[in-house]
């Protein structure tokens, strides 16, 4: 197993050897992997010869910092770590607010990554929200 320095641990699905493809999977917060278990599950069905990698939490302190990391410092480490993934395809996919750490990571790392997958994304904190409901 890789040592990551934002708590992201390999799993590897398929036959012996390095596979080419990385999963990085984001939960939202307060989740934790095991959100990501029928996932998981489908990836090792159907594709296999991958290395699924689970990313920090939003809001969960990381190893060797027991503080928070506000999201772009969280976005900017757990970039910094998927861009030393010896992987030619990379998928990042983020689930609530893991999906906004997602889209963190992709704006770090353009042209890196096969696909960011955004599930259950809200709006954007900057998006404006109506004071009075739309009719």
């Amino acid at each position: 197993m890789r040592a990551l320095p934002v708590d992201i641990e390999p799993m590897r699905y398929g036959p012996p050897g390095p596979p080419t493809r990385a999963l990085v999977l984001l939960p939202g917060l307060g989740a934790e992997e095991s959100m990501w278990a029928p996932t998981v599950r489908r990836v090792a069905e159907e594709i296999g010869g991958v290395d699924v990698l689970f990313g920090p939490a939003v809001g969960q302190a990381t190893a060797g910092r027991p503080e928070l990391l506000p999201l772009p410092a969280l976005g900017e480490a757990t970039a910094e770590r998927v861009a030393r993934l010896p992987h030619a395809h990379v998928v990042v996919a983020g689930h609530s607010l893991g999906a906004f750490l997602a889209v963190e990571v992709a704006s770090r790392l353009p042209g890196r990554l096969e696909a960011v997958v955004l599930i259950n994304a809200g709006p954007s904190s900057a998006t404006r929200i109506p004071e009075r409901p739309l009719r």
